[in-house]
């Protein structure tokens, strides 16, 4: 589920009133399987802002990167979708310091591709293969295409109880990294009620990664709405701690949200 839930991806945790849920004490999470001719839109956007230490010099930086892509299934196989259409309607990536402001749209900014699972993922643009930056980088985007959703299968009927913490299996958590250089180490799902037809949840997490030399520690915490009829996170909104050490270090933080439509 962030594939499922990312596909926990993806603004600060605020706690919903308890007038605006439901007063069900559980809920159990159902699955729909992705079928040939779905298509949804998913939007997401992350917000950093940090301190970047290097040589005792303290920088402020700030980044953020926002994707709307719209996706129609073509196959599905075992594992689920084998063949689909994504369209990048909006990627870019951003960054600003006091000296210099860098980035924009990237290579995949508007652009089309037609997804075939394998290893790795085959991308092709109209005219056919994509050029190699262009499918890199929407391979990073979409790094569990055609994989198997174990995650999804672990949450398909289960039945969460209000107000009691679920820590999720060890071996799921490959599936819910919200960016691809990260590696979730926990993930602890808390129900908190219904707001219309979806459930509540809160979410606590903890990454850890790699980036450009640096050893990364994000600690989030945030909530997502799901819609327990097909297993699916509809709203989904993140804030974490960033820490990370190397050759200089960093501290601040990062927001991350994602919504899904049909």
């Amino acid at each position: 589920m962030l594939s499922k839930l990312v596909v926990i991806a993806a603004v600060v945790s605020v706690p919903f009133a308890s007038h605006a849920q439901g007063k069900a004490d559980s809920i159990t999470l159902t699955d729909r399987p992705v079928k040939v001719g779905d298509k949804w839109t998913e939007e997401k956007t992350e917000l950093g802002d940090l301190v970047v230490t290097v040589n005792g010099q303290k920088v402020a930086m700030k980044s953020e990167r926002v994707e709307k892509r719209s996706i129609e299934i073509f196959a599905v196989g075992k594992t689920g979708p084998v063949k689909a259409k994504y369209t990048f309607t909006t990627d870019t990536e951003t960054k600003q310091s006091p000296k210099k402001n860098e980035g924009g749209p990237t290579a995949i900014h508007g652009k089309s591709y037609t997804l075939t699972a394998g290893e790795p993922i085959a991308v092709a643009g109209d005219q056919g293969p994509a050029p190699e930056a262009e499918a890199a980088l929407v391979r990073k985007r979409v790094k569990r295409f055609g994989k198997d959703d174990q995650l999804g299968k672990v949450l398909a009927g289960k039945t969460f109880v209000r107000g009691k913490p679920f820590e999720l299996p060890a071996a799921q958590l490959a599936d819910v990294a919200p960016d691809p250089d990260l590696q979730v180490v926990s993930l602890v799902l808390t129900y908190t009620g219904k707001k219309g037809d979806l459930a509540l949840f809160d979410l606590a997490m903890k990454a850890e990664g790699d980036r450009g030399g640096l050893k990364m520690k994000l600690d989030f915490k945030g909530t997502v709405e799901v819609d327990p009829k097909t297993n699916t996170p509809i709203d989904t909104k993140l804030e974490a701690t960033v820490k990370a050490t190397g050759a200089t270090t960093v501290d601040g933080t990062m927001k991350m949200t994602s919504h899904r439509t049909k």
